[in-house]
């Protein structure tokens, strides 16, 4: 059981191998790394319980967090590997770069997920995200599958607020929920697979979608152009609107749009 703070001043690993249960909000720090193999989850009688690593080393999530008792929260400052689900009531914030070790799911209760940094699944293993927020917003800050090799397996982003996706992406597939809305800003989408946006979807630069079988509801280009490179058979089904924007169906598939579209400027 764990309360308070915890500092370890060595270099070197340190590694934690049983469960662990909080009792109170923890904070700990660790200039090496810190690899954490058993369950994190909050005792039966927490009045509060937000877990944060504040360690310069990297930080490896080995076992299930909140699996049976949600913790509070979850921040991470440095770089980490999650290699298992996390299960929070608030807010998961990661400051470092993240690796996906393996499928992973992400859940909180109407909060918060941030990635402040690069996202990427371990190498060559094409690993899944999902991540549940109910209506808490979902932020990718930097880019996401970009490390060699890095490429995400499919993600799924279930949020009912806003999914901002900041920079590129590229993995096996991306899905978005209908409901909330979506804004990409990071010029382009790669899947070797499907895309399907749920929302509507609003654009802040000039994009690319590299896919095989698009499926989009409206998109408003807000003045910016689009270029989709369809492989298999995709569909807008919204309307296509956006002052001064242009819109390019490219690649070698079939593209069917089929809103009252209102675009201007190409």
């Amino acid at each position: 059981e764990l309360t308070g703070a915890l500092f370890n001043s060595s270099a070197s690993t340190a590694t934690v191998n049983g469960n662990i249960e909080l009792s109170d909000s923890v904070t700990a720090r660790n200039v090496g790394a810190l690899v954490i193999n058993g369950t994190i989850n909050k005792t039966p009688t927490a009045t509060s319980s937000a877990l944060t690593f504040a360690n310069t080393g990297l930080v490896t999530l080995s076992g299930v967090v909140g699996g049976s008792a949600p913790i509070a929260s979850l921040q991470i400052d440095s770089a980490s590997v999650i290699d298992a689900n996390v299960t929070t009531a608030g807010t998961q914030t990661f400051g470092g770069a993240v690796t996906l070790g393996s499928n992973v799911t992400l859940a909180t209760t109407n909060s918060a997920v941030e990635f402040q940094n690069t996202l990427n699944s371990e190498a060559n293993e094409d690993n899944n995200l999902t991540i549940n927020a109910g209506s808490g917003a979902v932020t990718f800050d930097d880019v996401i599958g970009g490390a060699t090799d890095g490429e995400l397996g499919d993600l799924v982003v279930d949020s009912s607020g806003k999914t901002w996706f900041k920079s590129a992406v590229t993995a096996g597939s991306v899905t978005t929920n209908a409901g909330g809305t979506l804004q990409i800003d990071g010029g382009s989408v790669t899947t070797t697979g499907a895309m399907s946006f749920g929302e509507e979807l609003s654009l802040g630069a000039d994009t690319t979608f590299n896919v095989t079988n698009l499926s989009a509801a409206a998109i408003n280009m807000a003045g910016y152009n689009l270029t989709v490179n369809e492989a298999g058979t995709g569909s807008i089904t919204g309307i296509l609107s956006g002052t001064g924007s242009a819109f390019v169906n490219g690649g070698n598939g079939h593209l069917t749009l089929s809103g009252a579209n209102t675009y201007t400027g190409g």
